[in-house]
């Protein structure tokens, strides 16, 4: 667990979204594959590892703050958390609903992800909301670079 009383609004998070655990390891935004991607932190939570990544991103209209959590054991996403958007409150707004952030539960992080509508024909596609491309593709773009720094991350480590 972290201690402590200086702690960063990303540890924060942490805590508060994850009762008990411990830091395995962390990378602040210079030592991740790109700047989008402000701190990350291999937790170890239940004998899981997992891989949470701070991210911002360009969405429609202003930046998009958001967690990805992947599940390393498994290579898949877990979950991804909005912490900040201020996209059309109509349906770019939708972005942070939990039934567009299932639609990336669970897919592999074998290949990176691509944004399509109406219909995904493959494992690594991902429906945008009807109206809010943009910020759909804003959150494909976000998980994409996570994807990217696991790999980035191993290399550096000498994983595979």
């Amino acid at each position: 667990m972290l201690s402590g009383c200086q702690m960063s609004a990303q540890e924060k998070w942490l805590k508060e979204h994850y009762d008990k655990f411990t830091v395995m390891d962390k990378w602040s935004q210079n030592e991740n594959v790109n700047q989008n991607i402000i701190k990350s932190f291999l937790i170890e939570k239940n004998g899981s590892r997992k891989l949470v990544q701070f991210l911002e991103v360009q969405g429609s209209i202003d930046f998009i703050s958001l967690v990805t959590v992947i599940q390393m054991d498994e290579g898949i996403i877990e979950g991804i958390y909005i912490i900040e958007e201020n996209e059309t409150p109509d349906y770019g707004g939708y972005i942070k609903e939990d039934w567009y952030l299932g639609r990336y539960i669970g897919k592999s992080i074998d290949n990176t992800l691509k944004t399509v509508v109406m219909m995904d024909k493959h494992p690594n596609e991902v429906v945008a909301i009807t109206g809010a491309t943009e910020s759909s593709d804003a959150i494909t773009t976000a998980v994409n670079y996570s994807i990217e720094n696991i790999h980035y991350l191993q290399l550096k480590k000498g994983e595979s």
